[in-house]
């Protein structure tokens, strides 16, 4: 169907909104989303370049170049009948040679209203000097990046204008309100700023400024020191020194000066270092984590579930992001589980709450009396002369718990409201059922707080069956939860960790025989290291390392990795972050493979045939499984492999 330019529409306006993950709206209901992100990101395309039409081939090249012309064709007309189904027939122009949006099809896009804000605002000249009420407006739009998700080349490149237009309305409206002595407002600007840029000093200090105005100059100070820790991490610089004489004039007696920031040389670090090895290797999962963070900053939380094999680097991506989370002037608490302490309940959140507390004790005073009360069950040192712990009341042991947990609730919330709040909660397989309810319950209860909680878990202490695994689910169905799956390190990986930690170029030969050995794994790679440090190279196989820590079976895994055949770590890697159904066939593969690795031996032939029956079964359910944003399916190499 051709639809005419002139034909009337029947169907009422959208509501359409590109700021964030991309909505749509009819009459105040959202409209599901289309089926493929391509067809999401055709249709976003479309929309912003309404006001021309686009050459069908030109727009099977832009979303569909990896493939040939026949079938880029057919994607693209697929893609358009997706959209035309959702949105109705006329709301494209749709000819045999390009496509265009109907000019006469009403909507209201956030996008363009931003823009049409900020247009009217510069054009008021002098009379926009005396209200920001525009520029508040088009901030207020602002809802998150442009197609927050989507990292298709155009959209990149809009996504990068319109964060420009975004971060100087915001500078604008900084030194708007900090000219009329409106501190609230100058330090809330600020801090959005801050979180596009933060290595923006002028803004540092403004907000710096604003905390001492509003008499909290413990703030300011420790404004002072995120934007020194920030300078220092991405620059390796101290801060100016105009800079210097400001702060210095902004917090008077309360000024430190920064400890000088060590030169780094693009060689890396020293071998001594090791204790404290660089993250290499995770660029992609690191960007993921602080995409998820943003999102969260802007009040909607949630959680993300780093999974992987036993020394994969859970724990240390975790830190990492903790680290830069805590140098963006965010809260971070810690808690962890630990197989031993599983009958000690709510221990990870008890830890958390002391790691919260340790950071400023002054904030936990202005909670309500009751919340500090009950928190008093889970960190008794709380218990002060000033708090009256009240006596224990005739209600059930479930009522109990879940005023206990409405306390935890209700302390993150209060502390988000102070500054974003991140919650790390380490080893969750080993968490009891009680832990992962409450975790399941914190999640909801801060969905619209600039709260994220991020758990870790081992794949092979995971199953099907497990709490844990029907909690992340859930919390995926109900779009509050995000799993994170990592693999290990490729060789280019091996090579820049060995690259930072000798100081030197490694040679090609060590590079492939240390990944071979170590199959890529970091806790392993690490532990390697350490031993070639303490004893000279052989030309044998390299050393297993002889630390506690090692786990016995690791070996026996590694030795099953080498078999090309087996599927251990495709089973462990792959099936979480599909969620397949297949525990018969993964209790009978591993058992199999199992008993020929204990024997030093190839598995056979019946087993090499039952884990090709399988990996078929999960190559075609993988395949047909609808992947959401929240998971990583594995690649197409691995599913070949």
């Amino acid at each position: 169907m051709v639809q005419k330019s002139g034909e009337r529409l029947t169907h009422t306006g959208l509501d359409i909104r590109l700021f964030g993950s991309p909505e749509y709206q009819r009459d105040g209901e959202t409209l599901p989303p289309l089926a493929t992100r391509k067809a999401q990101s055709l249709l976003a395309y479309l929309i912003v370049n309404r006001q021309r039409p686009h050459s069908r081939d030109r727009l099977a090249t832009l979303f569909w170049g990896d493939r040939d012309d026949a079938h880029a064709r057919r994607s693209l007309a697929t893609a358009l009948w997706h959209i035309r189904r959702l949105l109705g027939e006329d709301f494209l122009l749709v000819h045999p040679d390009s496509v265009q949006l109907n000019p006469a099809c009403p909507l209201r896009l956030d996008v363009a209203e931003f823009e049409a804000l900020l247009t009217a605002h510069a054009r008021e000249g002098q009379k926009a000097a005396s209200s920001p009420a525009r520029l508040v407006a088009a901030v207020e739009l602002y809802r998150g990046d442009f197609l927050e998700g989507f990292y298709d080349d155009w959209c990149i490149e809009e996504r990068y204008r319109l964060e420009a237009l975004y971060v100087d309305a915001l500078s604008r409206l900084v030194a708007w309100h900090e000219a009329h002595g409106d501190a609230g407002a100058v330090l809330a600007c600020a801090r959005r700023y801050l979180a596009c840029d933060p290595l923006a000093e002028g803004i540092h200090l403004a907000a710096m400024r604003a905390l001492v105005a509003l008499g909290d100059s413990a703030g300011a100070r420790r404004q002072w020191q995120l934007c020194c820790d920030v300078r220092q991490r991405e620059l390796h610089l101290p801060p100016s020194p105009e800079m210097l004489r400001e702060a210095e004039a902004i917090l008077g007696t309360m000024f430190i000066v920064p400890l000088p920031a060590q030169p780094v040389t693009a060689r890396g670090t020293a071998l001594g270092d090791l204790e404290r090895p660089p993250l290499v290797g995770r660029a992609t999962e690191l960007g993921a984590l602080l995409a998820r963070w943003k999102q969260a900053v802007r009040g909607r939380g949630g959680m993300v579930l780093i999974a992987g094999e036993a020394g994969i680097g859970k724990t240390r991506l975790a830190e990492e992001f903790a680290a830069i989370v805590r140098g963006q002037g965010g809260w971070v608490g810690r808690g962890r589980c630990y197989e031993p302490e599983r009958m000690l309940p709510y221990q990870p959140l008890a830890e958390a709450l002391r790691d919260l507390a340790a950071q400023d004790t002054s904030a936990l005073k202005t909670l309500p009396a009751w919340a500090r009360d009950e928190l008093t069950r889970l960190v008794p040192e709380w218990a002060g002369q000033a708090i009256q712990i009240r006596p224990p009341s005739p209600v059930s042991h479930a009522e109990q718990q879940a005023v206990l947990l409405h306390a935890v609730a209700t302390t993150f919330r209060h502390l988000a409201s102070l500054r974003p709040l991140l919650i790390v909660l380490d080893d969750l397989h080993w968490a009891t059922d009680s832990i992962i309810a409450a975790v399941h319950y914190l999640v909801h209860q801060l969905a619209e707080a600039p709260t994220l909680l991020v758990g870790t878990c081992r794949l092979e202490g995971i199953g099907e069956a497990h709490t844990l695994t029907a909690m992340a689910a859930q919390l995926a169905r109900d779009g509050l939860a995000q799993h994170l799956v990592l693999d290990r390190l490729p060789a280019e990986a091996v090579a820049e960790l060995l690259r930072r930690t000798l100081k030197a170029e490694p040679e090609a030969q060590f590079v492939t025989r240390l990944h071979a050995h170590t199959d890529g794994n970091p806790y392993f790679t690490i532990e390697t290291l350490r031993t070639l440090a303490e004893a000279p190279m052989t030309e044998g196989p390299l050393p297993v390392p002889a630390c506690s820590a090692f786990p016995p079976q690791r070996a026996t895994g590694l030795r099953a990795r080498r078999w090309q055949g087996a599927g251990l770590t495709l089973i462990s890697s792959a099936a979480p972050s599909v969620w397949v159904k297949t525990s018969h066939w993964k209790r009978r593969m591993n058992s199999c493979v199992r008993a020929s690795c204990a024997k030093g031996v190839a598995p056979s032939h019946r087993t090499t045939s039952s884990c090709t029956i399988w990996c078929k079964r999960l190559h075609t359910r993988a395949s047909s499984t609808a992947v959401g944003d929240g998971f990583i399916a594995f690649s197409r190499k691995r599913r070949r492999k």
